[in-house]
């Protein structure tokens, strides 16, 4: 009942009692006894009305009518009547009292059922902070309206509803050792994801773990390598951005740390090279956005060209750096974009990268999941992003600062970020790292070696129940965070079944 319903009822209770009060006073006087020598009870309904009136002025509290139903069987009459006894001692023992329904046990039977219904007459009337003490649910639940299904509660065996949308911020994180069943459960999301939502999804997979999943759905496979004929053309450029940026300076930002990662090495781009990068780049897309855009982009050659005019010998130098990726052997980004980009199921497989175009290739396609973003934005579309094996891109300050970037920046533009590793300690150990961590809405901690759970104790501020749910487990196993709840869930499905062979990597069962 409301707050108004429950001050009206206890004034009316108030005023029963004191006309109570009244009567037995005058009964004391009648017998010559002192007037305020009351029963026991009576003073105690006096005094336990005065201070729940005070409450419900005070407090938040309000008054729910409430009654505990006990349903007991039996084989046999007999044993019915023996199990109803032991109920009722063990309720006594309580200082409780407890009766058996007779002549109304349909009427227990239709309140014990979960039904919301209860046809009974008796009741007693609590305050909630009273009612709660009798809820026998002490696990946390996670049950949100429109949520994709992430296996049961470990403790409760109830379903797991989560809805990374409602958080936020939709960045998360799966970490687990090597055969923890972290791609098991990415792809379960994903699934959901695709199935039920007309959300994109993009996938970097290092590991071609990916693929069978997006060929079953029809989604497009891109190999991206230098001996493919699969181009990806770096330069490539979204101008039709509605956000207050410009676009065209937020491209030759990440054109310049991509070309840094690629010839730039360990040290990077000396600040007079980085100049030199950015005012070719910056030109060469000045043109492109006055001749009106098109289908035609920039690509690395026209890039090439433009620094070979500048004719300084840092220019020339810088040209010369590009040549093997122009025309040698490493020339599989020289050119325009032949691939369809624009699939609801795209997988990137740089199974294929190596040496110096690993880095530089995942910070292309990072790019060009960006430009994919911002299309999708103007078109009301979210996007969901999942990096296996993301700890490579702290390898280099470039890729580190690109990550961290699209990272900030997703949540304004609809976008998703998942970031999927083993490499725990790695990670932790870089400040930026940790800090997304900390900060992410979605977590999924799978089976973790001791020390890698001792650290995410520690940044995250578990406790030691909460750490044995992801150590020592199976796979599929492990805490769920969402939002400001931690939920230990098990994601396991039954082996054998098509979903089963289509989401699992382990060698033997994948034969």
């Amino acid at each position: 009942m409301d707050r108004g319903e429950s001050m009206t009822l206890v004034r009316r209770k108030n005023a029963e009692v004191k006309m109570q009060v009244m009567d037995q006073r005058r009964k004391n006087r009648k017998q010559g006894l002192d007037p305020d020598d009351l029963p026991d009870d009576l003073a105690d309904q006096q005094e336990q009305l005065g201070q729940l009136r005070d409450e419900l002025r005070s407090t938040n509290q309000r008054l729910v009518d409430s009654i505990i139903v006990i349903g007991v069987s039996a084989a046999s009459q007999e044993e019915l009547e023996v199990a109803c006894r032991n109920v009722k001692a063990k309720v006594n023992a309580q200082s409780c009292t407890a009766e058996s329904l007779k002549f109304m046990q349909m009427e227990g039977l239709t309140a014990e059922l979960p039904l919301g219904n209860n046809p009974l007459p008796m009741k007693r009337t609590l305050t909630t902070n009273s009612a709660a003490i009798l809820i026998p649910f002490t696990t946390q639940e996670v049950f949100e309206p429109h949520g994709l299904f992430y296996g049961s509660n470990a403790r409760s065996g109830n379903p797991i509803l989560a809805d990374r949308r409602s958080h936020m911020n939709s960045n998360g994180f799966v970490l687990g050792t090597s055969g923890g069943g972290k791609s098991f459960t990415v792809k379960q999301e994903i699934a959901g994801m695709f199935l039920n939502r007309d959300d994109e999804v993009i996938v970097i997979d290092p590991e071609r773990e990916y693929l069978a999943l997006a060929a079953a759905f029809g989604g497009q496979i891109i190999q991206i390598s230098a001996g493919t004929g699969t181009r990806v053309n770096p330069m490539d450029i979204v101008l039709e951005d509605d956000s207050a940026s410009d676009p065209v300076k937020d491209k030759t930002n990440n054109v310049v740390s991509m070309i840094g990662a690629l010839i730039g090495g360990i040290d990077g781009l000396d600040p007079l090279q980085k100049g030199l990068v950015d005012q070719c780049v910056s030109n060469l897309y000045t043109r492109y956005r006055n001749q009106g855009g098109g289908v035609v982009q920039p690509t690395l050659q026209d890039l090439h060209d433009e620094l070979q005019a500048g004719g300084d010998q840092v220019s020339r130098y810088l040209a010369d750096a590009l040549n093997p990726y122009i025309t040698g052997s490493m020339s599989g980004f020289n050119g325009q974009t032949n691939v369809d980009l624009s699939n609801r199921f795209t997988v990137f497989d740089v199974s294929g990268l190596s040496g110096e175009l690993r880095t530089f290739g995942m910070m292309v396609v990072i790019d060009q999941v960006w430009n994919r973003v911002i299309r999708n934005k103007a078109n009301g579309r979210r996007t969901w992003l999942y990096v296996d094996e993301f700890h490579r891109f702290f390898s280099n300050q470039y890729a580190a600062a690109q990550f961290k970037d699209i990272y900030k920046r997703a949540r304004k533009y609809g976008l998703g970020v998942t970031g999927i590793t083993q490499n725990v300690e790695e990670i932790l150990d870089l400040q930026d790292a940790r800090e997304m961590l900390s900060n992410s809405d979605f977590l999924m901690l799978l089976s973790q070696n001791s020390t890698d759970a001792d650290a995410l104790c520690e940044l995250l501020t578990l406790s030691e129940e909460q750490r044995q749910y992801f150590t020592g487990v199976l796979p599929g196993q492990g805490l769920m965070k969402i939002g400001s709840a931690y939920v230990p869930f098990d994601g396991r499905i039954p082996a054998g079944g098509d979903l089963y062979r289509l989401y699992s990597t382990t060698f033997q069962e994948g034969k």
